[in-house]
């Protein structure tokens, strides 16, 4: 970083921080990184993730009929780990990431089974292109510069208030992490709103863990969803997966307060109910439109006509 001040530097957890920022590198030098892991092929897949083109892991020992393991060894008047790679498992990685092995050389270290090996790899599948498109590039723009930083995932036809980026599943898709890596790299967003879309995931809990991590600490997600304990057999039928009503076809979960906090709880987030219904009971407290307007509710659906309710969400704000 003296003598040439002009190139790109970073520091890096490579356990714990977000990677998205190496998308923009076609070649990742791996030089005896992965070897010195205690979970060498977690962090060789964090990287792979990312990794447009090429990746060169240096100096890594793979064992052809031994489990994949490490050793810890004395290092610099302390401890290292020495992590080593069953053939078969590497080689799976490679294949559940779309990557090849182009080259294979042993770097020849006598104390390492063959001599260890280096590799050439390649990325067969990934296509980043999408990101380069003009609407993406001023999305991303958009979100960080936002203060604060609110979105609405799976904005729909409803109508919100400036304060909010509304985003539709081509542009920000709930369940792919990648997706949020490129808009959230250098910035975590206040609050997350998601009105009758996670009965539409097939991957929900991946789609928590994204809107999680992309979250500031204490930052709110509100997602809002057909309740599964609504005590009419008619309300029911018509949101169930495979129901009558609109958008029903589409539908892969059927949600209640308890199943939902489960999956939320799980992630790391602390709930709070705001609208739902348990054992034939209706609960509700007060809610600010202001964290996500919530048109099929209690107050403003216009089915709910001189107190009765015939249609409610069950509503849940979700606090990191």
């Amino acid at each position: 970083m003296r003598n040439y001040p002009q190139y790109f530097y970073k520091s890096v957890d490579l356990i714990e921080d977000n990677l998205g920022w190496i998308r923009k590198f076609d070649v990742i030098v791996l030089n005896g990184v992965i070897d010195i892991m205690q979970n060498g092929l977690y962090i060789l897949e964090r990287v792979l993730t990312h990794a447009n083109k090429y990746v060169i892991v240096h100096r890594q020992e793979i064992t052809e009929s031994k489990k994949t393991t490490f050793t810890v060894n004395p290092s610099y008047n302390s401890n290292t780990f020495h992590s080593i790679i069953n053939r078969n498992d590497f080689n799976q990685l490679l294949e559940k990431m779309g990557f090849e092995i182009v080259k294979e050389n042993s770097p020849g270290f006598t104390n390492w089974e063959n001599g260890g090996s280096s590799f050439l790899l390649k990325n067969k599948v990934k296509d980043m292109t999408k990101y380069e498109l003009h609407p993406l590039r001023q999305l991303k723009n958009r979100i960080i510069q936002a203060n604060p930083l609110k979105v609405v995932i799976g904005g729909g036809d409803i109508m919100h208030d400036a304060s909010w980026i509304v985003t539709n599943q081509e542009e920000i898709d709930a369940e792919l992490k990648d997706d949020f890596e490129y808009y959230f790299e250098t910035k975590n967003a206040d609050n997350f709103f998601a009105s009758h879309v996670f009965e539409h995931l097939k991957d929900v809990e991946s789609a928590v863990m994204n809107l999680y991590n992309s979250l500031k600490i204490g930052g709110k997600l509100r997602i809002a969803v057909p309740d599964g304990y609504f005590p009419d057999e008619k309300y029911i039928n018509e949101v169930k997966v495979g129901g009558t009503g609109a958008g029903s076809d589409d539908h892969k979960h059927l949600f209640n307060i308890d199943s939902l906090s489960e999956i939320l709880t799980k992630y790391g987030f602390k709930v709070e109910p705001i609208e739902y219904w348990k054992d034939g009971k209706f609960n509700k407290k007060d809610w600010s439109v202001n964290d996500g307007f919530v048109g099929r509710s209690a107050e403003f659906d216009e089915r709910n006509i001189n107190g009765e309710l015939k249609y409610t969400s069950l509503i849940i704000d979700a606090i990191k």
